[in-house]
Order: C-alpha cells, then structure tokens, then sequence
C-alpha cells in the first residue's frame, strides 16, 4: 500500500458494505468498497496514528461530500468518525474517488473515552443486501432472555462472549424497567444523536426511517455510549424513494417513535418529561448553530467539492455527470426509481418546517453568568460553579468524564 508517498509493506486488503458492494458486483462495477487493515501483519503499523482505511465508494452521492459533511458536523456533539476522500488507484489505475471513514475500534475508544477494553457492538442486522434474508431491525427491541435471538441483529465487535448478556441486559432494563435506564444508558449523548438525526435528515439512523447504523460502547463507568455510523444517508440521501411526496421527508417529525411501535429507545427516553426537554433542547442547539445560517453546512460541502473536482471528473466509474456533482449540492432529482436529494435543498426545507415547530417555538430557559472555580477546594474535593437561571422552574448539572474531542 503506498498512502501519501508513504509505502507500507503486508497490509490486509478486502471487502466491506452492504448494498453498495452487492450492487457493484452484481453489475460489474470494479469501483467497490474496500476495508484496508494496516496493521494486521506488521504489529504496530500505522499511517498517521490510524490502523485502518475504510473506503466507501458513495455509489448513492453525486456530491461525494455528504457522509464527509454530516460527520463534520455530528463531531461538535457527540464522539465520531473523523472523514475525508481519497484517490484510489488499484495496480496502477485509477479506480475512482473514494470516502474515507475512521474505524470504531481500539484507537477511537482510546482517542474519545480514554479506554479501550470495554463491551462494543455494531448494531446493524448481519444479513447482506441482496441474500434474500429476512430484514431485521437493531431497534434494541426484547425478543426474551436467549441471547441467541439477538445475534442476527447486533454484531459483537469485542472478545469477550459475556458481552452479550451485557447488551441483554441493557435491552430489558431499556424495555422492562425504563425508570432505570440511566444506569446503563448515557441517556444524553443518545439524545444528541437523536436530535443530530432528525435536524439533519439522517434517513438511515435509529430514529428515522431505517434503525441500524450505530455502535455502543460499554465504558469503564458501566454506561453504554452510542457512536454514529455510516452517514451516507444524511440530508436525505436517496431515500426519498421511501414516501413518493419529498415534502414527507422534510417535515418527518422530530418526535418520530414517541407514539409509534417498534422505537423503544426513543419511547422510553423521550416519554421522560426531563429528557423529552433536553431532547428538545438539543433540537434547538443544533438548529441554531448548524442550519439557521445555511451558510454552515455549505461553505463546508462546497469547499469539500472544490478539492475534490479533479478526482470525481476523471472517476471512471462515477454514475453522475459533473453537472450532477454540482447542482446535487442545491437540488434534488430523480434518478430511475428514487429520488436523490440535494444537501442544500434538504436544510432550507427543514429549516422552514422547525422554525415552525411548536416544541422549538417555546420560550427556553436562559443561563446567565455561569462560573467556576479555578481551584479544587481539598477539604471537600470539590469544584464550585454558580450561575443564574431564568425561566425555568428546576436546574439539574450534567457533567461528562469523557475526554471526547470534537475535531
């Protein structure tokens, strides 16, 4: 493998993803998915602290710069991938433009919980696309004490077999006695990730349309953490297929799973009246901070598609046109039988829709002069911090041990 100018001799090279891989085979499209492990043969081996390269081919995106986006974006709130693209050439051919997604293994645990030991899962149904096998959800659903029924929906990622009496216990404490899911569960990252879902239209996600695509990860402190995965669906992707009046999508309510069967998780955390506010808190952050100004979420798509010009004009095997690449960033068009959204058009539509959202209307509370105190008082070992609080009637003080690092 030779990365950047750098060769790297006996790294391991095969096939990932799920539709994108049965699809390019099944049509003799050489451009597939490739999962490329740096490590595997030479002990220590590294490029730029990270032992592997997942290479996704973005079959579905003519902008290539959406998954990139979304996780830029999902990186300010909760531990994420890191992405970016890349040139593939396989034996001296150029094979096409590729993204780029950091891995969820031992080096991201360690970068964002400052361990690495712990029960991780991948929740996402092991059936391939195109098997013919039952679809199966990884809705954290309680199908009984039998562990054996959950291994066609959840992957153990980790060693030890006892992690699935761990997930077991998760999913019935989640289903069985919600009133402790807190002991389990950091409920507030799931509630960013939530909220990260629904402001940006993460189609493929837990709390909309489809429930995989995420990891957990139990800490040291007992609590199982959510990591997203697999962003390609974000602002819309090529699911509009799935209600034939676009304006569906756009104005998906954010609630999605409160008052339906088959969303425990959200059932459970968002039927809480404290969470459901911090819920809608996070909404509101999001919203203001990535999609009221539009100019966010484009400035970064756009420059993304400046680099990466060259490398998609000469992809040999690039379903779209340049003129494709370029104005999916704005609009939305039909392509056989789906419809592809565009990046742009999906936040000014789902800007228009929750700023008129009731939950999103009401008056917040307002946090004035909050400070803390430089020094730990060791005749207590505590820190100090007051602040003061407007129109609210109670203040809780989260604190969060994670070292995560949002960039």
């Amino acid at each position: 493998l030779k990365l950047g100018g750098i060769l790297l001799d006996s790294v391991a090279v095969r096939y990932k993803g799920n539709s994108t891989f049965y699809i390019a085979e099944t049509n003799g499209i050489d451009k597939v998915p490739y999962n490329i492990d740096i490590n595997k043969y030479v002990p220590g081996q590294k490029v730029m602290g990270y032992k592997k390269i997942k290479l996704a081919s973005a079959l579905f995106d003519p902008t290539f710069v959406k998954e990139m986006t979304g996780y830029a974006i999902y990186r300010n709130y909760l531990p994420s991938p890191q992405a970016n693209l890349m040139r593939l050439n396989v034996e001296g051919n150029y094979l096409g433009l590729y993204v780029n997604t950091e891995s969820i293994d031992a080096s991201f645990l360690k970068k964002h919980f400052g361990e690495k030991d712990g029960t991780l899962f991948k929740c996402d149904p092991s059936a391939q696309y195109g098997s013919g096998a039952p679809f199966l959800r990884s809705n954290l659903a309680y199908l009984g004490p039998d562990t054996s029924l959950y291994k066609g929906r959840y992957q153990l990622k980790s060693d030890a077999l006892s992690g699935w009496l761990e997930l077991l216990e998760l999913i019935d404490i989640l289903n069985n006695d919600p009133a402790r899911i807190d002991s389990i569960l950091n409920v507030d990252r799931v509630l960013w990730y939530f909220a990260l879902n629904q402001v940006l239209l993460n189609t493929d996600s837990y709390n909309t349309l489809v429930m995989h695509n995420y990891y957990l990860y139990r800490t040291e402190d007992g609590l199982f953490q959510i990591i997203p995965w697999d962003l390609s669906e974000t602002f819309a992707g090529v699911m509009l297929d799935w209600l034939n009046d676009p304006d569906l999508i756009y104005q998906m309510d954010p609630y999605l799973g409160l008052s339906q069967s088959g969303f425990p998780l959200v059932a459970s955390l968002l039927s809480n009246p404290i969470w459901n506010k911090q819920y809608t808190a996070h909404l509101r952050t999001i919203y203001n901070e990535q999609i009221a100004d539009t100019t966010v979420v484009h400035d970064f798509a756009a420059s993304a598609q400046s680099l990466a010009y060259s490398a998609a004009q000469t992809d040999p095997w690039n379903y779209f046109s340049m003129s494709q690449f370029t104005n999916n960033l704005y609009h939305w068009f039909p392509w056989f039988s789906v419809k592809i959204a565009g990046i742009m058009k999906t936040i000014n539509e789902r800007k228009s829709f929750l700023s008129t959202f009731p939950e999103l209307l009401k008056s917040p509370p307002v946090i004035l002069d909050v400070y803390q105190s430089d020094t730990i008082a060791f005749e207590t070992d505590s820190i100090y911090i007051s602040t003061e609080v407007t129109n609210a009637t109670q203040v809780d003080l989260m604190l969060s041990k994670s070292i995560h690092k949002s960039r």
